[in-house]
Parts: C-alpha cells; sequence; structure tokens
C-alpha cells in the first residue's frame, strides 16, 4: 500500500512490518490496485500497455537481511546486528 509512480523504489515490509527486501516497481499505486489478482494476459486490456509479468521483477529486487535475524529497532553496522533492546 502506499503512494507510489511506476519506477519508484519502494520497500517490501513483512507482515510484521520488518523491511525484508526494497525494489523497483513495474506500475504505480493506482493501477496496481486495478490489476490486483488479474492474469498477465488481462493486464495489458485493463491499462492498455504491455504487461510486466510481476508487480516487482527479480531483477528490480534487493533482499535485506535474512528477517529472522533483523527485527524493528535492531541496527545493522556491517554483518553484524545489535539488538535494539
Amino acid at each position: 500500500s502506499g503512494n507510489f509512480s511506476r519506477g519508484d523504489t519502494v520497500a517490501i515490509l513483512s507482515p510484521e512490518g520488518r523491511e525484508i527486501a526494497r525494489g523497483l516497481v513495474a506500475y504505480d499505486a493506482a493501477d496496481a490496485v486495478r490489476i490486483a489478482g488479474l492474469k498477465t494476459a488481462e493486464i495489458e486490456t485493463v491499462l492498455g500497455y504491455e504487461a510486466r509479468s510481476a508487480m516487482i521483477h527479480r531483477d528490480d529486487l534487493v533482499v535485506s537481511h535474512s528477517t529472522d535475524q533483523v527485527r524493528a529497532g535492531d541496527q545493522v553496522v556491517g554483518d553484524k546486528v545489535h539488538s535494539g533492546g
């Protein structure tokens, strides 16, 4: 959810609200709502331009630290995680 435009970098959050990745989005927020649940072949008809197969393609995705290692409030220094309490 949120307000973003096609090509923006967005954070991907776990259900607990921890950032687990960042990626470049293929669709803006309004179009994402319009195409949610559609098959790729149906998206072009709805949007009027050639569809991408994913909201964020794996080539445009950077995965953060493992979700079982980093918690809200933790500080990451280099490859070490320091507990935030």
